[in-house]
């Protein structure tokens, strides 16, 4: 069982880390997958149609989120990424933290990463150019997604480096998600989307498992 009233087990699921080593040979389909359910929980579940300026804030978020997860695959290349890096990249970000501070080495990541040289791109210019409204959206929409893997129920079952993953499915195990939306609210919806995206992702790759 997995969840609050889980008192057999401890579990913790890191997703990011679990979608990271299921696209191990491929980073695009990594950031495509994260940046994917991520923003589907900074729209809170919205699948309506969106306006032409809904799709604008959209799309400037997806870009930021992009590049923060090249940022983070830089600075944890040798250790997992959690939610908690991701927020402290992305508060780094905003008060302007040097990035050599950041990435130490960071005249030969740029040299090797392509992917970094557009992110820091990105940050230093394209959305530093960005109208103080625009900014302000999607810095406040991507601060509370962020926040809430960071407090609270969704620290200790998302938070750390994770010790349940869904292939354990694909060797005969049940896994039951114990956090009814009727009980734990938005909580229990997040939960319960995190579990079903990546057992979709499990199952559609599990000849990598």
């Amino acid at each position: 069982h997995f969840g609050i009233k889980s008192q057999e087990y401890d579990f913790s699921f890191n997703i990011i880390e679990f979608l990271r080593t299921l696209n191990g040979r491929s980073t695009n389909d990594f950031q495509l997958n994260i940046v994917t359910i991520l923003k589907q929980i900074t729209n809170n579940f919205k699948d309506q149609k969106v306006s032409n300026s809904d799709g604008f804030w959209d799309g400037v978020t997806e870009q930021y989120l992009t590049h923060l997860i090249t940022l983070a695959l830089v600075v944890c290349k040798d250790s997992q990424i959690t939610f908690e890096i991701l927020f402290d990249l992305f508060k780094k970000m905003n008060n302007n933290t040097p990035i050599d501070e950041i990435i130490p080495d960071l005249e030969h990541e740029v040299l090797a990463n392509n992917d970094l040289r557009f992110a820091l791109q990105f940050f230093a210019e394209e959305f530093q150019n960005l109208n103080e409204k625009t900014r302000s959206i999607v810095v406040t929409a991507l601060s509370s997604m962020l926040f809430k893997f960071n407090v609270g129920m969704l620290k200790k079952l998302f938070g750390s480096n994770g010790n349940i993953t869904p292939k354990w499915i694909m060797n005969g195990a049940v896994i039951v998600v114990n956090m009814p939306t009727e009980e734990f609210g938005e909580v229990g919806k997040i939960c319960n989307l995190l579990w079903k995206f990546a057992f979709q992702k499990a199952v559609q790759n599990r000849q990598k498992l």
